[in-house]
């Protein structure tokens, strides 16, 4: 605990603290408990409303400690009810992707927002994330087996309560946290909640087969066990696999650093065998694929990327690719969707009017190159420097050759 609440506090995590907060009250309940049935009923609606002003501070405190970040975590939720409001049963299958549509048309109607645009992989609450993903009969399901798990081992009174209780609250801090986070998009904090889940019911549904089987159903003993030796084994199969799979992709990555792209395409390849409809993998592939020169392949490998994967490199390269076969339509009009679904980015700017003073357009070359030039981000860096550069730069020619 002390671990747990050391590395919440250096991340500055405000949902974590809340989670922190909730789960160490959880583990104290019982001795907090006991000393609050001593005190005069007076004085307990005096402390109560204290925890509740308290409460309700803390969590204003935490909002003002960076306005921005709360404004940003409201704008992503809204854009996610928009995309539970059109998809309320079936969910949308895969968050990012979809995010990535409804952020363009809600920029359209709130361009005061573009600021706010960015790739945003999940809902940063666990529960809208589901909500919007899997629909209502996902979200259920996934709250539904939480209450199967963890509800009745409380609901036993009788042994095994302090195990519970630490087990416990470390799955509440879980379940606190995914009010203003995804804890479970993360494949470390997914395998560890899961693992307490296992945990926490098997020590209560075991006690119940037990005693079932102390009843005299001792035939059910053989096939209980197949069963379950039968389950750990497919499943240990499966991640045997994808550690493999994920282990070539790491090797992969570190080829494509040192520009060996030969090696690199070897080893995305053999990852490509088990780790299916990975939108990362494909990514991966398309890149490499461009850069050797394989441009229909890298697009086709971007196009699978999109199903499950949303960055709006995809869109970049993907406009890049088809620069390089010369299909200039093709290229506008991917640059074109990545200004609209991230109006504040400069760099597709920039390269569209490229592409225009190619195709002879002047016009809307210069109209792209002035909002380049006149852009005021409120972070000024570099590459954005850089980039007002180079715009300034083709302007220049564009006036010098009288072509505007």
């Amino acid at each position: 605990m002390i671990i747990y609440a050391s590395a919440i506090l250096l991340s500055k995590s405000r949902g974590g603290y809340i989670a922190l907060v909730g789960s160490l009250l959880f583990l104290y309940f019982p001795q907090i408990s006991r000393y609050i049935k001593r005190i005069p009923k007076v004085f307990k609606t005096v402390i109560k409303l204290i925890i509740v002003v308290s409460f309700l501070g803390f969590l204003v405190a935490l909002v003002r400690m960076d306005t921005m970040a709360s404004k940003g975590r409201l704008y992503i939720w809204e854009i996610s009810g928009l995309m539970i409001k059109d998809n309320m049963f079936s969910g949308v299958d895969v968050f990012q992707t979809s995010y990535f549509e409804y952020q363009g048309q809600y920029l359209e109607k709130k361009p005061e927002y573009i600021d706010f645009s960015s790739t945003i992989r999940q809902a940063h609450n666990q529960y809208i994330h589901y909500f919007a993903e899997k629909g209502v009969i996902g979200l259920f399901l996934f709250l539904t087996v939480i209450y199967i798990a963890v509800i009745p081992y409380f609901k036993d009174s009788n042994k095994n309560f302090l195990p519970g209780i630490y087990i416990g609250s470390s799955i509440l801090a879980v379940l606190i946290h995914s009010f203003f986070d995804s804890p479970l998009y993360f494949f470390t904090t997914k395998i560890y909640f899961w693992m307490l889940i296992s945990v926490i019911s098997t020590v209560y549904y075991k006690s119940i087969l037990s005693i079932s089987l102390k009843k005299g159903n001792n035939f059910l003993r053989l096939p209980l066990s197949v069963l379950i030796a039968g389950i750990g084994i497919y499943f240990l199969s499966i991640n045997a696999n994808h550690i493999t799979a994920y282990y070539e992709w790491i090797k992969g990555k570190k080829q494509f650093n040192s520009y060996n792209f030969d090696k690199t395409t070897k080893h995305l390849a053999n990852a490509e065998k088990s780790l299916k409809n990975n939108g990362k993998l494909y990514f991966d592939l398309g890149l490499v694929s461009l850069m050797t020169g394989k441009y229909e392949d890298a697009i086709d490998y971007f196009d699978k990327s999109s199903i499950f994967f949303s960055d709006k490199d995809i869109l970049y390269f993907t406009a890049k690719a088809h620069e390089r076969l010369n299909n200039k339509e093709e290229g506008i009009m991917y640059y074109k969707k990545l200004i609209y679904v991230y109006p504040a980015l400069l760099k597709p700017r920039l390269e569209l009017s490229k592409l225009y003073t190619e195709i002879k357009d002047f016009r809307e070359a210069e109209h792209l190159l002035l909002y380049v030039l006149n852009a005021q981000p409120k972070i000024y860096n570099l590459e954005i420097e850089s980039i007002q550069l180079e715009a300034a730069e083709l302007l220049e020619t564009l006036i010098k050759n009288e072509q505007i």
